[in-house]
Order: C-alpha cells, then sequence, then structure tokens
C-alpha cells in the first residue's frame, strides 16, 4: 500500500504519512533513523548494539526509491536507509513506537512540506 500523503514537520523533526484507509502516522527522525535497515544498522543490530540516533536529529531530505520506497537523509550525513512503505505502516501499533504514535498524534495538524 502506496501512502496518499508524505509530508516533513516544520522543524524537520518528524515524517508524518497518511494512508489510503485514512491512517495517519508521524514518526520521529530518531525513530526513523534507528529503523534503517541499511547494511550497518543490521550489522550493529545483529552484535547486539543500538543504532545510534540523536534526539536532536533532523529529516534534510526525502527522495521517492521507485514506487515502492523513500530514502531519508538525516541531518548528521546518514542518507543509507531506504524505508519500504509495508516497514513504516508497520510501525503502527509495534511496540517500539506506542509511544511514540500517542504522544505525537496533535503534532501532525502542525506538519508542513
Amino acid at each position: 500500500m502506496q501512502p496518499t500523503e508524505i509530508s516533513v514537520a516544520a522543524d524537520r523533526a518528524a515524517l508524518a504519512i497518511t494512508w489510503p484507509d485514512g491512517v495517519r502516522q508521524t514518526l520521529t527522525a530518531p525513530a526513523l533513523r534507528q529503523m534503517s535497515r541499511s547494511a550497518r544498522s543490521e550489522s550493529a543490530r545483529l552484535k547486539g548494539w543500538d543504532v545510534p540516533a540523536d534526539d536532536g536529529l533532523t529529516i534534510t531530505a526525502v527522495e521517492a526509491v521507485g514506487v515502492y520506497a523513500i530514502n531519508i537523509t538525516f541531518s548528521d550525513g546518514y542518507a543509507k536507509g531506504i524505508f519500504p512503505w509495508d516497514m513504516l505502516r508497520g510501525a503502527i501499533g509495534a511496540p517500539a513506537f506506542q509511544d511514540l504514535a500517542t504522544a505525537q498524534t496533535e503534532a501532525i495538524s502542525g506538519l508542513g512540506n
């Protein structure tokens, strides 16, 4: 399923996604960085290490990768992660993101492109 809308918050701290079924989700830049499936991030996870993500991290660019994903560039220069739609959609309700979704529901209304 492809989203119907994607926008980056004015402060560049989060990405908002609207899905065809009306579900809207917001993911912070640090949460997205931690979700990255790049070889470096996956290697760190396999070793039991945390994937680093500074709390002040922001999104500097979002680019389409075909019709199945986006690539996000972060303020720390990291631009290696590809974020497929199914992975982003799967973050809804994931235990690691439940507090994030609850705390940021109101933040969507303040998002701009």
